[in-house]
């Protein structure tokens, strides 16, 4: 069967939207498909030994919309597993258009709807268009499920499927030996963002809680991971002044984007805790909090509406979005050994049921038309 897997951004674009289109297609190549990657609106894609990557213009303009459909074609695909995420493609009308012009071409679609924007950032149509033209559209959640379902009156309701981790490096190292590379004591608390670091993921308050529980006799010491830009605002520097009004300057590592994996899963692998503060909670397609469970991080994060599924399966520590919450969770963590070890085991088990073998069978059966709903979370 011929899958074409159609994507805005695909490596070495740095995406967290781009490794999982990767991750994706070589789970459906493993599933006995016959993948053709093919990127809208690249230069240059990186190729894989398994299957074929190409580029296309981008669907921006009515020319490049029927430019990149015919070059579709020329895949000749069975299904097309289109991944819309509305941020890759540029945040433009346009390529909304890509699931009607597909069903006029009689083409089956299977789509993923990777974000839930906000009702202010598009308007009712084009999301209604595209959500309604394609023969199946996957969330990564119940909550996910139900917004997606909103606007898809047509068809079948949207169909589940778990968002797996983008690090899937095997453990490198003793954890001890990896401390010492990094220059991290073994004795102390180390805790990990992991993420964009931005406003909206609350690292000011992150920082007021690890200087509250340094100040209660715990030496805990924070490491960001993540891709920050001086240049956009001043918002990192920000977080350097408040780490040195709080005195926690020398108990604070800003590593930036990590390029390599397998020292992402080293720093992932000797942490005691993550941290993953966001203002609407934890959503279940949230790489960084998919990763740290992929490495079984007792993890604490916020409360929220996109996390309350994750909430009554008790696998992470949930907070109030604040300095004071975050602070008791961390508090909690790094006084309960018994509690950190339980998070650890059953966040574990949690990406287990997540792994590309089982989001790829997921995908395969849907591909292969399917008819039942799916949901595999």
């Amino acid at each position: 069967m011929r899958v074409t897997l159609v994507t805005a951004h695909y490596p070495p674009k740095l995406s967290g939207h781009a490794d999982f289109c990767e991750h994706l297609a070589a789970a459906l190549t493993a599933e006995g498909l016959e993948v053709t990657v093919l990127v809208l609106g690249a230069e240059e894609a990186t190729p894989s030994p398994s299957h074929a990557v190409l580029t296309a213009p981008f669907p921006g303009t009515r020319g490049g919309l029927r430019e990149a459909l015919d070059r579709i074609e020329t895949t000749e695909p069975d299904v097309v597993c289109l991944q819309f995420e509305a941020h890759a493609f540029r945040l433009e009308w346009m390529p909304h258009l890509l699931g009607p012009a597909l069903r006029r071409r009689d083409v089956p679609t299977v789509m993923t709807y990777h974000e839930l924007w906000k009702p202010g950032r598009f308007g009712h149509l084009p999301k209604a268009l595209l959500l309604n033209s394609v023969d199946r559209v996957v969330g990564f959640s119940h909550w996910h499920a139900e917004g997606i379902d909103r606007y898809r009156k047509l068809g079948k309701p949207a169909d589940i499927i778990a968002c797996s981790s983008n690090i899937i490096e095997p453990p490198v190292g003793d954890r001890r030996l990896l401390r010492a590379r990094f220059g991290v004591p073994t004795d102390e608390f180390l805790v990990t963002f992991f993420g964009f670091v931005i406003r909206e993921h609350k690292v000011e308050e992150l920082l007021h809680a690890v200087a509250d529980l340094r100040a209660d006799g715990t030496d805990a010491r924070l490491q960001a991971i993540g891709r920050f830009d001086p240049t956009v605002d001043g918002y990192h520097q920000r977080l350097v002044d408040l780490a040195a009004d709080l005195r926690i300057t020398d108990s604070v590592t800003w590593h930036g984007r990590v390029m390599d994996q397998a020292d992402v899963a080293r720093l992932l692998l000797m942490s005691d805790a993550g941290a993953l503060p966001y203002d609407t909670g934890a959503a279940e397609n949230n790489g960084a909090f998919a990763a740290l469970a992929h490495y079984g991080v007792p993890t604490i994060t916020t409360t929220g509406a996109r996390s309350a599924h994750m909430e009554s399966q008790d696998i992470a520590e949930f907070v109030e979005p604040s300095a004071a919450g975050l602070g008791r969770g961390l508090r909690r963590l790094a006084r309960d050994d018994a509690r950190r070890e339980l998070l650890g085991k059953r966040i574990a088990e949690w990406a287990e049921r997540r792994s590309w073998e089982h989001t790829g069978a997921a995908y395969a059966h849907l591909l292969r038309g399917g008819l039942e709903h799916v949901e595999v979370i």
